[in-house]
């Protein structure tokens, strides 16, 4: 399935501790597919410095965080399988017979089995298309 999703994320919060110092931070992870549009933005973020992509616990860590999350709702993919080796994180190859956004490979996030005495082994997956520049990031868990 594909969605088109927010092509970047900014944040912004107040330090009273450094009031004068700015807090903005964006951030913007390539997409080659070009189905990105708009800005996602998030207040009150739990950092206290705008930092960049790389620094943790810094405004850009968070932006780029959110936007991998966001991504990661751009396409999904599942399907079956009677192979009872398969866990969440593994990546599955495939032989090209699928479409070119899973051509790099599917990252497995979910997997769910089912058996019997009646009926065979299977196991049904979902994931993502497997990329250098975007990490698998679970969903938020409510404060």
């Amino acid at each position: 399935a594909y969605n088109v999703v927010s092509g970047s994320v900014a944040t912004r919060d107040y330090n009273y501790r450094d009031a004068l110092t700015p807090q903005d931070s964006a951030e913007s992870i390539f997409s080659k597919e070009g189905i990105t549009t708009g800005e996602t933005y998030h207040y009150a973020e739990p950092f206290l410095t705008a930092g960049d992509a790389d620094s943790p616990e810094t405004g850009a860590y968070f932006a780029r965080l959110r936007h991998e999350r966001i991504l990661n709702a751009q396409y999904r993919v599942s399907g079956h399988s009677s192979s009872p080796h398969l866990a969440p994180g593994q990546v599955l190859e495939t032989d090209g017979t699928l479409p070119d956004a899973v051509k790099d490979g599917i990252v497995i996030t979910t997997v769910r089995t089912s058996g019997s005495r009646k009926s065979s082994f299977t196991m049904t997956f979902e994931g993502i298309p497997y990329s250098e520049t975007v990490c698998w990031r679970p969903a938020l868990l409510n404060r």
